[in-house]
């Protein structure tokens, strides 16, 4: 009996497969950087964003920041003596844990460890984040008073107590947009994604909480001929 044609899978998408030369040319160039530089910094990184870490390049240049691929950078630098790339250099690979970057740098380690410190720039939180403060929205029509007229809906679906009146969303009650940690351990989260947009785009309560980006250093390690 022939094979039946009318239930088969046809798959609509083409996306191919990268191909190995990149992380391959990563491994090649990050090994090649540990010759050029005295010192190797693994640095953990929270709520990064691009335009800070660009600043973190441009402080350490003539250095190099590298923010990729844990088990890719693992394997530039080497997991066991028989494969490090440098002396010793197969110590960092386990420090190569969450959101880190490797930096290769002759800066002193006391000079690195002071820019880490003192780095800390403020940036708009994302969904998820647990909030430093707790920031309360008053009741009136002037807290409010910038969003039009037809949000009315989409704030009371957001949880909000509102109610329109000529033409004006007022806040019936005191509304708490999100609540910082409490000391017997419940950690008050951001709201969703779509009230932090709304919060960003109109500066309600967004630029009230504002979430800071941490660099700690994990270990170092110099190269073999330091």
């Amino acid at each position: 009996m022939p094979k039946s044609k009318r239930a088969q899978v046809v798959h609509l998408s083409k996306v191919k497969k990268k191909p190995r030369t990149q992380k391959d040319a990563l491994i090649d160039d990050l090994r090649a950087t540990t010759d050029q530089f005295a010192n190797a910094y693994v640095i953990e990184v929270e709520n990064q964003r691009n335009k800070e870490l660009t600043e973190v390049r441009k402080h350490f240049r003539p250095g190099r920041l590298y923010l990729g691929k844990n088990k890719v950078m693992a394997v530039a630098l080497g997991d066991c003596p028989e494969k490090e790339c440098q002396d010793n250099i197969h110590k960092m690979t386990p420090h190569l844990q969450g959101i880190c970057a490797l930096l290769f740098t002759d800066q002193a380690p006391e000079e690195v460890l002071k820019f880490c410190k003192s780095f800390q720039p403020s940036v708009q939180p994302r969904c998820g984040t647990i909030a430093t403060e707790t920031v309360t929205l008053p009741a009136g029509p002037d807290t409010l008073a910038k969003f039009p007229f037809s949000m009315e809906v989409h704030l009371r679906k957001l949880g909000m107590p509102t109610i329109l009146k000529d033409g004006k969303i007022i806040l019936l009650g005191d509304h708490a947009a999100y609540w910082a940690w409490q000391p017997s351990g419940e950690a008050g989260e951001l709201p969703a994604r779509q009230q932090l947009a709304y919060w960003k785009t109109q500066g309600t309560a967004g630029k009230r909480l504002l979430v800071h980006i941490f660099l700690k250093i994990s270990t170092f390690a110099p190269p073999a001929y330091d």
